[in-house]
C-alpha cells in the first residue's frame, strides 16, 4: 500500500531531514592545546595533550589549555586528558549547559576553572588535579560564582579539592585527596549546595586542613572524612549535617593530630547536626556558641566535646 504525502508537508519533511543529519555530525576533535570551544556541539579528545606541547597557552590569563566559551557543549575526554602548566580547562563567564565526562583527566596548576556559569556537569573523570608545583590556584575544581554545578563520581586532588563560590550545587560520590602540606577538601561559599557521599582524605600534616567547610543553607550528608585537622566546619546558618563519619588521626599515624571533628563557628545559628559519628579527634564535636544554644545537636556518636558542651548531644 502506498501513502501519498500532501505537497504542503514536503518542505517540512525536508527540514526535519536536514536537522536530523546535522544532529548526527561527528564530534569535533580536540587535537592541540590552546583550542577554544566557541560553538555549541560535541567535542572529543583524540589523544593526550601534554604540557610540553603547549607552553604559553596553558598559562594564558584568558583561558586554559582548553577554553570553553560557548553554551551547550559536551566535552568527551574519551579516556584521554590534558597535562597543563596552569589551568587544564577553563569555562569562561556567562556559559550554560556544559558537560565534561568520558573517564579522562584534567591536570595542571588548576584542573578545571568554572566561571559565572550555570548548569555545568563534571562526571566520572579519573583525575582532576591542581598541582602545587605549578601555577594557577592549585585547586582541582575552582568555582567563581556559578550556580547549578554538578560534580559527581570523580577523583579530585589539590591543595584545595573543590573551592569557590557556588549556589545550588551538587557534589556527590567524589574521592577527594589533599596535596602538599596545607590542603583542603571542599571549601565552599554559597547556599543550597548538597555535599553527599564523598570520601575526603587529607594529608594529616597541618592544623589548617579543612575537609568540608560551608557557609549557609547547605546539606552535608553521608560523607566519610579521614585525617583532617577540621572535619566539617560550619561558618554560617541553617546547614543540615547528617550521617557523616569523621575519623580523626593522632601521631604517630600522622604528624599533626586532628583537632575538630565537627565544628560550629562563632555566630553560626540554626544548624542541625544529627546522627553523625566522630572519633579520634581532640574534640570530636565543638560548639563555639552558647548557652543559650543556637544550634541543634542530636543523636551523634562521639567521645570528646568542647566549647558549649551543654548544647551537644
Amino acid at each position: 500500500m502506498k501513502f501519498l504525502v500532501p505537497s504542503a508537508l514536503i518542505p517540512l519533511l525536508a527540514l526535519v531531514t536536514i536537522e536530523t543529519r546535522a544532529g548526527a555530525q561527528s564530534p569535533v576533535p580536540i587535537t592541540k592545546c590552546g583550542q577554544v570551544l566557541n560553538q555549541p556541539g560535541e567535542y572529543v579528545f583524540t589523544g593526550a595533550l601534554d604540557k610540553q606541547e603547549c607552553p604559553g597557552f596553558s598559562c594564558s590569563s584568558a583561558g586554559g589549555a582548553i577554553t570553553i566559551s560557548a553554551s551547550n557543549i559536551h566535552l568527551d575526554t574519551a579516556g584521554h586528558g590534558v597535562n597543563a602548566i596552569c589551568a587544564a580547562v577553563v569555562i569562561v563567564d556567562g556559559v550554560r549547559d556544559v558537560r565534561i565526562d568520558g573517564g579522562g583527566w584534567l591536570l595542571g596548576g588548576s584542573g578545571l576553572i568554572i566561571g559565572k556559569d550555570s548548569r555545568v556537569v563534571v562526571n566520572k573523570l579519573s583525575d582532576i588535579r591542581g598541582d602545587p608545583d605549578l601555577g594557577s590556584t592549585e585547586t582541582g575544581i575552582e568555582i567563581r560564582g556559578a550556580n547549578h554545578v554538578t560534580v559527581s563520581d570523580n577523583n579530585i586532588e589539590g591543595v584545595f579539592g573543590i573551592h569557590g563560590q557556588v549556589d545550588d550545587g551538587v557534589f556527590v560520590n567524589n574521592k577527594i585527596s589533599g596535596l602538599n602540606i596545607v590542603n583542603n577538601g571542599l571549601v565552599l561559599t554559597g547556599k543550597n549546595n548538597v555535599i553527599k557521599n564523598n570520601t575526603v582524605t587529607l594529608s594529616g600534616v597541618s592544623a589548617e586542613n579543612n575537609a568540608i567547610s560551608v557557609t549557609d543553607q547547605n546539606r552535608i550528608q553521608g560523607n566519610t572524612i579521614h585525617q583532617a585537622a577540621v572535619g566539617i566546619s560550619l561558618a554560617g546558618n541553617s546547614n543540615i549535617v547528617v550521617r557523616n563519619r569523621v575519623d580523626g588521626a593522632s601521631p604517630p599515624s600522622v604528624p599533626v593530630a586532628s583537632v575538630y571533628g565537627i565544628y560550629v563557628g562563632q555566630g553560626a545559628a540554626g544548624n542541625k547536626i544529627e546522627c553523625n559519628t566522630s572519633t579520634g579527634n581532640e574534640f570530636d564535636l565543638y560548639q563555639k556558641n552558647g548557652p543559650p544554644c543556637l544550634d541543634i545537636w542530636r543523636k551523634n556518636h562521639y567521645q570528646t566535646s568542647g566549647g558549649a558542651v551543654a548544647c551537644i548531644q
